[in-house]
Parts: C-alpha cells; sequence; structure tokens
C-alpha cells in the first residue's frame, strides 16, 4: 500500500511518520517544504510544487491512501489572508481532484475544532453549527464545505479530521 502524506514534517506529520514506520506492509511517500532528514526504504520523497496546477493533479499518481495535512499555519494566513484562500482552500480541492482522478481510497483532510469557533467551551459535535473567526479558521471550513460537495458520486472514500490544538 502507497501512502502520501503532505505537510509530513510539521508537528503533526512528523508524529504521524513515526508512528506508520512502525509498520513494514506499505510505502509512505512524504512531501513537505522543509528538507527530510529521514533514511529508511520504506519512505520516498516527493515534491509537489503547490503554484503549479498539474504537478498537484498528478501527485496521488499510485497512491492508495492520501493524508492531506498541509496549509498555512493560523499566523500566517492572518498575515497573508488571500495566499491562504489559494493554498488552504484551492490547493487542497486540487489535490482532492487530483486523488480522484487517479483513483486514491482513502483522502484524510485534516481539519482544526477552531470551525467552530474560538470559545470552544460547549458540547461540540459534527451537527454543532460551524462558526469561523480566524481566517485560518475560515479556510479549513471552507475547504471542508468544498471537499464534501465534490465527493458526490465519487470512489475516494473522504474522511475531515477536525483537530483540537496539539
Amino acid at each position: 500500500m502507497n501512502i502520501l502524506i503532505s505537510g509530513s514534517n510539521g508537528y503533526i506529520g512528523g508524529r504521524l511518520v513515526e508512528y506508520l514506520l512502525r509498520f513494514k506492509d506499505f510505502k509512505l511517500f512524504l512531501s513537505s517544504r522543509k528538507n527530510f532528514n529521514q533514511k529508511n526504504n520504506n519512505i520516498r520523497f516527493l515534491k509537489i510544487n503547490w503554484q503549479n496546477s498539474e504537478d498537484v493533479l498528478n501527485s496521488c499518481k499510485n497512491m492508495d491512501v492520501v493524508i492531506h495535512l498541509a496549509s498555512m499555519n493560523s499566523k500566517a494566513c492572518s498575515e497573508y489572508p488571500e495566499d491562504a484562500k489559494i493554498f488552504n482552500i484551492n490547493n487542497t480541492l486540487k489535490f482532492f481532484e487530483s486523488a480522484i482522478k487517479n483513483k486514491v481510497k482513502k483522502f484524510i483532510f485534516i481539519s482544526s475544532i477552531h470551525v467552530y469557533g474560538d470559545q470552544l467551551i460547549a458540547k461540540i459535535n459534527e451537527n454543532s453549527l460551524k462558526n469561523p473567526i480566524s481566517m485560518y479558521a475560515y479556510t479549513k471550513s471552507v475547504a471542508e464545505d468544498k471537499l464534501l460537495k465534490l465527493n458526490k458520486d465519487v470512489k475516494t472514500k473522504l474522511f475531515i479530521l477536525r483537530l483540537s490544538n496539539v
């Protein structure tokens, strides 16, 4: 099985890679803007040029599972809101389109609990109303909504995970 992880050198990505390396029945394809230090026969490195639509659309070739962690962080989203919309929304949609086109079995999008707002004091579940306040939360919320619309009548299974701060 081939698993592609975008944003694999981030905090969550690094731990996920570390965990998955315990298993030997698949190959990991890692994509990150930073250099990699891993030396392992089950790892391949994949450079995705997010500014090149064709590169993004071809990135999921021969993958079984895609885990999409790459995004601009909250601070960068606040400082560069237009770039945040392009990266966190448009590139996520292109990435999912690549997964569909290349018949990826599972696409896992890592979102944020902050799509529900900043004051998270009540019980929250998938049926709670979204109230994204920050640009980061807004881009994650819009990406979720658009992914769900694209997910109609396709074989690629979409999973959206809304994580809290780690």
